[in-house]
């Protein structure tokens, strides 16, 4: 597709991808509403319904992986018509109202419901981070500024989403309606998608998965990629100690704690690109790093609930541009990796939050939670370190500058 065709719909694109977006948003939260409900619809307790919700997880993973390589052999729209067709056929078989019901197990469309609606979670991710990335090329301007714009919907619509859920309690509406919602934004993007004059992969545009493979296994990726886990640790582990210190000791209800938080995550993801064009990406997040070490060292000692809240409130702000600012620097320093390159990242955030996360909580749930901050203050330095390692790699190679290989690719 014409550079000129593109810049002409960037409106219509971003607008997809963020549809596309909350779509995921909406599914990610309400899973968890629902849980409860879902194990009294499989006659299961917490302890068994536990390894059948990780299906939802590695669908993420296999979707990030699949799509990422997809995306860019297959055209866009084929990709977001793949995507909402296997979110509705996963919340069909997840709510056990598949036509094959009579000759399935129960347990099985719970399995395959949660696997498919990981996989179109995962595969959204996937999808529109490229497109993303190749409507907003500008070998001037770096992407962490749109990439921050775009990941705003997870704030914004957990917020949505949680009001939502309440809005359902207070007027005691079925809990089926929960998921029907969720059906509105996939059909939205779908239609879009069906419609919108989508750019087209060529097959002299393609490159070849060697060459993708190339550039992501470079030793300056490569190291990136530790630095993805580690945000990610830091990002998403402290949850689980805030959560259950908040709501016991300091008698704050859960839902005012989230919209505190995404608030800030929210208003920060709007200025990252600003801050990013002062002192680059790499340095946006050694920021966030310090940011995160500060906060959590201040959590070991704070005792005051409003000392307590403006270190969790450091912490979210460290942490909030970490996985879109990553994004975007795959995207401007490996653009020959394409959409494997972005997916590798998702693939190692999703992972992260599957895999290490709960045993790392494991390991600090044994401490009281002013000693478990305090072992994660550590682990930030370990961040800090890393990403000065990728800066200086950079600044190596020429700076961090926005390369020119999607030249090539597209």
């Amino acid at each position: 597709m014409k550079s000129l065709s593109i810049m002409s719909h960037r409106t219509w694109y971003f607008s997809l991808c963020y549809l596309a977006y909350a779509s995921y948003t909406f599914n990610f939260i309400m899973l968890e509403t629902i849980r409860p409900k879902l194990m009294v619809m499989y006659h299961l307790d917490d302890l068994q319904m536990e390894p059948h919700y990780k299906f939802f997880y590695y669908g993420l993973m296999f979707g990030s992986l699949i799509f990422g390589l997809l995306v860019s052999n297959i055209n866009y729209r084929t990709c977001f018509v793949s995507v909402a067709i296997i979110q509705v056929l996963g919340l069909v078989k997840l709510l056990s109202l598949s036509p094959i019901i009579v000759n399935t197990p129960a347990i099985h469309q719970l399995k395959s419901g949660m696997l498919l609606l990981g996989i179109g979670g995962g595969g959204i991710f996937s999808i529109i981070h490229p497109l993303i990335a190749l409507i907003y090329n500008d070998l001037h301007q770096s992407k962490t500024k749109i990439m921050n714009y775009l990941h705003t919907c997870w704030p914004l619509f957990v917020i949505l989403t949680c009001l939502y859920e309440t809005s359902t309690v207070i007027f005691n509406w079925d809990w089926y309606w929960k998921f029907y919602a969720t059906l509105l934004f996939t059909c939205i993007y779908a239609v879009i998608a069906l419609f919108l004059p989508l750019p087209i992969q060529t097959h002299t545009h393609r490159i070849p998965i060697s060459a993708r493979i190339r550039s992501i296994v470079r030793p300056s990726y490569v190291l990136l990629s530790f630095c993805m886990v580690c945000f990610s640790v830091l990002q998403f582990s402290p949850s689980h100690c805030i959560r259950s210190w908040i709501e016991i000791d300091l008698q704050i209800r859960p839902i005012f704690l989230v919209i505190y938080c995404c608030s800030i995550q929210l208003v920060f993801r709007l200025f990252a690109g600003l801050i990013a064009q002062r002192i680059s990406p790499p340095g946006l997040l050694g920021l966030g790093s310090i940011l995160s070490a500060i906060s959590l060292f201040s959590l070991s000692i704070a005792q005051h609930p409003t000392a307590i809240l403006i270190a969790i409130a450091i912490l979210v702000m460290g942490s909030s541009w970490s996985w879109p600012t990553f994004i975007s620097i795959v995207a401007d320093r490996y653009p020959l990796s394409g959409g494997m390159g972005m997916g590798v990242i998702n693939y190692l955030g999703f992972i992260t939050m599957f895999k290490i996360i709960p045993r790392f909580s494991e390991m600090v749930a044994v401490e009281n939670v002013h000693q478990a901050f305090a072992d994660m203050g550590k682990f930030s330095i370990l961040s800090i370190i890393l990403i000065v390692a990728v800066f200086l790699s950079f600044r190596a190679q020429g700076g961090c500058k926005v390369l020119s290989a999607y030249d090539r690719s597209m």
